[in-house]
């Protein structure tokens, strides 16, 4: 009779312990199209614009890949999640310099 009361107080312990840790657990979010930014009206008609954001990207951290849409004179920014955000490199172009629109 010990024994089957001793098992129902661990079991009972041990299912309290894994609701706790389910509602501590901070829930898990998909950053899909939080990873990625286009940039309009960027001037990619002008001959050297597109150095100038290469260099305005180069150093960031975290940059995945560049693709430049020079029909739609914008420019698509792909990176990690983890380690960069969408504000930043707005910021990045904005202190080079860099026209741009973040609607067509």
């Amino acid at each position: 009779m010990l024994k089957k009361s001793l098992m129902a107080v661990c079991v009972i312990a041990v299912i309290g312990v894994a609701f706790v840790l389910a509602k501590t657990a901070p829930p898990k979010t998909s950053h899909a199209g939080d990873n990625e930014i286009t940039f309009y009206s960027v001037g990619l008609h002008q001959p050297d614009e597109r150095l100038k954001i290469d260099g305005a990207l180069h150093n960031l951290i975290g940059i995945d890949q560049v693709t430049y849409h020079p029909d739609k004179d914008a420019v698509t920014v792909t990176f990690d999640y983890d380690t960069m955000r969408a504000k930043w490199i707005e910021k990045a172009l904005e202190s080079s310099g860099i026209p741009f629109k973040l609607r067509p």
